[in-house]
C-alpha cells in the first residue's frame, strides 16, 4: 500500500518512486503465478514455509538497510548499485515472497481446513477476520513507520512472518493431494 512512500522517503523523486511501485506490482503478478503452478506440485505447507521465511527475512533488511545506513552503495565489478536499489530489491523480494506464498495461498488453506458441516460459516468469519487484520496493518504502518524506528516497525512485522513460519511447521497439516474428508480426519485426535 505504502511502496511509492516507501520510495520517497529514501529520497527517490515522485516518478521514481512510481516507476518502484510499478516493479513491485509486477514482482506480485509473476509470483502469484508461480504459487499458482506450484501449490499442488510443492504442497500448501511447503510454500507457505519459504514464502514466511523469505519475508521476514526481508523485512528485516529493510529495516536494517533503512535504520542502520550498512549499505551505501554497493558495487557489483565496476557497476556502483545506489542503497536505495537494494532496499528496492528486498521490497521487491516480500512481495515475491508474498505473493507466491500467503498471499493466495491463505485462501486456498482456508478452503480446505474447515469440515464440511461448517465450511460456509467458518470461511466468512476467517475472511472478515482477515480483513480485518489486513486494515489494521494498513492503518498501522505510516504510523509505527513515523513514531518507531525503521528497524523496529519492520522488525515487528518480521517477527510476525517468524510466528507465522512456527504455527505453519507445528499446526498447519499439509492438505496437498487429500480429499477433504481426509482433511477434516487429521484435526480429530483419537
Amino acid at each position: 500500500y505504502y511502496a511509492p512512500k516507501i520510495f520517497e522517503s529514501m529520497g527517490f523523486e515522485r516518478n521514481a518512486s512510481l516507476l518502484n511501485t510499478v516493479a513491485v506490482g509486477t514482482a506480485n503478478l509473476v509470483a502469484t503465478f508461480i504459487a499458482i503452478t506450484f501449490v499442488d506440485k510443492l504442497g500448501r505447507k511447503l510454500l507457505l514455509l519459504i514464502g514466511s521465511a523469505g519475508m521476514g527475512l526481508c523485512l528485516l533488511m529493510v529495516g536494517i538497510s533503512i535504520q542502520y545506513d550498512i549499505f551505501k552503495d554497493f558495487v557489483i565489478g565496476s557497476t556502483v548499485i545506489p542503497k536505495g536499489y537494494l532496499v528496492i530489491a528486498f521490497i521487491v523480494g516480500y512481495i515475491a515472497f508474498f505473493a507466491s506464498s500467503l498471499g493466495p495461498i491463505v485462501w486456498v488453506v482456508m478452503s480446505e481446513i474447515f469440515p464440511t458441516k461448517i465450511r460456509g460459516r467458518a470461511m466468512s468469519i476467517s475472511t472478515v477476520a482477515l480483513w480485518i487484520a489486513c486494515f489494521a496493518v494498513s492503518m498501522a504502518f505510516p504510523v509505527m513507520l513515523e513514531r518507531l524506528p525503521a528497524i523496529t516497525t519492520f522488525g515487528i512485522f518480521a517477527l510476525m512472518c517468524a510466528i507465522m513460519f512456527v504455527f505453519t511447521l507445528i499446526v498447519l497439516p499439509e492438505t496437498k493431494g487429500k480429499t477433504l474428508e481426509e482433511i477434516e480426519k487429521c484435526w480429530v485426535k483419537d
